[in-house]
């Protein structure tokens, strides 16, 4: 008999990870999961967490003047990982039974949080996430394959030069790296919440497109 897969919160609720529904997600559950995933399977030179990498996301779309829309979407592009934790890539088979779980809560968190969203991250966004990607990896890491990756500046090439996107990208995970000890990830949790639930009060739930 297989287990349901059914996964506790630290608010107390219970989440169907084959069915979410919008009314399962709270900011504070989605917080707290972020500040406790690790990045890179937790090895880095320093602690470097989902929810840091989700801000320094949020911070470039504003920066380089992404729509509102999309800066929420950047801010929640890994939101999932609050639930399932930060798989690394080598890790991840595209038909893996936690890929679809992955894929179904994106599009339910995006959907509570009245952000438009398709099937898949914008290419804007999709961009930001590789280039966080690489400059997290040459600060965070030795010798990590994401640095001979080819850093995908496509769809972005229109807003700035691309010096311009590594030095700001260099900027935003430098400021987010923690320099006074575990009790910093109570202000990331905080300004994420804050992030969330400001939109969340302008914005309603939107229709989930179907998968």
């Amino acid at each position: 008999m297989s287990v349901p897969p059914l996964l506790n919160t630290a608010s107390g609720r219970t989440i169907d990870l084959a069915r979410p529904e919008r009314s399962d997600f709270l900011v504070s559950d989605i917080a707290t999961g972020l500040s406790r995933a690790a990045r890179f399977g937790g090895q880095t030179t320093q602690p470097w967490w989902v929810i840091q990498h989700s801000l320094c996301a949020y911070d470039l779309a504003k920066s380089f003047g992404l729509s509102p829309d999309l800066q929420m979407q950047a801010l929640l592009h890994d939101a999932e990982e609050a639930y399932l934790t930060d798989i690394p890539a080598p890790a991840k088979e595209p038909e893996d039974v936690v890929c679809h779980y992955q894929e179904g809560l994106r599009g339910a968190i995006m959907a509570w949080a009245g952000v438009p969203y398709g099937l898949d991250l914008d290419p804007a966004v999709k961009r930001i996430d590789m280039i966080l990607l690489h400059v997290e990896a040459s600060l965070l890491q030795k010798n990590n394959a994401a640095l001979r990756w080819p850093v995908p500046f496509e769809a972005l090439e229109h807003l700035a030069p691309r010096r311009d996107f590594i030095e700001a990208a260099r900027a935003v995970v430098d400021r987010l790296i923690p320099k006074r000890g575990m009790g910093a990830y109570f202000v990331f949790e905080k300004l994420f919440e804050k992030l969330l639930e400001e939109w969340r009060a302008d914005h309603p739930p939107v229709v989930q497109a179907p998968r």
